[in-house]
């Protein structure tokens, strides 16, 4: 689990499926204390049913957890989570996880109506 280009991503992706492998792009939020205490939020892309299958991992290591649509949909949501925190930060004290909440509800809202 690592941040890296949704772009790449979807290439990896693409790659591995010519071999029959899943890849799950599932970036997280939350720093070192989530990841020590086990709450970090987990933003995945990728097959739904490798999703499904992986599900109980990303149980162990996270509390928010939200399947964001195709290969590449969590580096996405990450990247436009960073966007939105890098312009916020300090002004207003606005909390990011407000923030990843209003996201992930947007995805699922384009999923749904397929964008």
């Amino acid at each position: 689990m690592s941040t890296i280009s949704p772009l790449a991503s979807q290439r990896l992706a693409a790659e591995a499926a010519k071999k029959g492998v899943n890849m799950l792009d599932a970036p997280v939020s939350g720093g070192e204390e989530g990841a020590i205490e086990g709450t970090l939020s987990i933003m995945v892309g990728g097959d739904r049913d490798a999703f499904e299958r992986c599900f109980p991992i990303f149980q162990a290591l996270g509390k928010r957890i939200v399947y964001m649509g195709g290969s590449g949909a969590g580096g996405f949501t990450k990247l436009a989570n960073q966007v939105i925190v890098g312009i916020t930060k300090g002004k207003g004290g606005m909390d990011h996880s407000g923030i990843i909440t209003l996201l992930e509800e947007l995805a699922q809202i384009q999923v749904r109506k397929g964008i």
